[in-house]
């Protein structure tokens, strides 16, 4: 996430009787998305004595995020756990956003030992393009992260991220083809419906 702007107030104090001095207050940092280009408000708090690094929370976007349309069954329903713990366990949720992608893989027949080669077959087979690779790939990177603590781990800086991009994967793969598929059934219908108005006799002359 690229940092576009940034407002402290952190301020110093004094502790008169032990003439002891920290910093503490609030800070807000504005940050732009590298998969949707949409932007993330997050505050955080911080205390130079008790913390290492300050702890943010997102203020904006706070709409609940909703399972796409078209997912089968059993990538929905893990889709919906992982939201279960998205505000609790970042780290959890990367994880399982991962197990999500390797479940599409199983799903579209994806050929290979490793998540990598999945996607690469994929990609191949058509099944996504080859600009959903690097998108992919950096999910599964995040995942691996989420699931290995000795990669590090994750923070609430990278959760727009992660939901952007497992929903580029998840809607090119089965919600747009949902789309297609309801449009030409709409299509069909008001076909059938004009071609049937224009053999109706007219009935007025009788």
């Amino acid at each position: 996430m690229e940092i576009v702007a940034k407002h402290s107030e952190v301020h110093r104090y004094e502790d008169e009787r032990t003439s002891i001095t920290w910093d503490a207050g609030d800070l807000f940092q504005l940050s732009k998305c590298p998969a949707c280009s949409g932007v993330v408000l997050q505050k955080g708090y911080w205390h130079s004595e008790t913390m290492d690094v300050p702890e943010y929370e997102v203020l904006y976007p706070s709409h609940p995020i909703e399972i796409p349309r078209g997912l089968p069954e059993t990538i929905a329903r893990e889709y919906s756990a992982a939201l279960k713990i998205r505000s609790i366990n970042v780290n959890g949720y990367g994880a399982m956003l991962r197990r999500i992608l390797d479940m599409i893989c199983e799903d579209r027949k994806a050929k290979g030992k490793y998540l990598a080669n999945k996607i690469n077959d994929l990609a191949k087979r058509g099944e996504i393009p080859t600009n959903l690779v690097n998108v992919a790939s950096r999910l599964k990177d995040f995942g691996n992260i989420g699931a290995h603590a000795s990669l590090g781990a994750l923070t609430e800086t990278e959760m727009p991220v992660l939901d952007n991009l497992t929903r580029a994967i998840v809607e090119y793969v089965y919600t747009a083809p949902l789309l297609a598929r309801e449009a030409t059934k709409q299509l069909s219908r008001l076909k059938s419906s004009n071609d049937a108005k224009r053999v109706e006799p007219d009935n007025s002359k009788s």
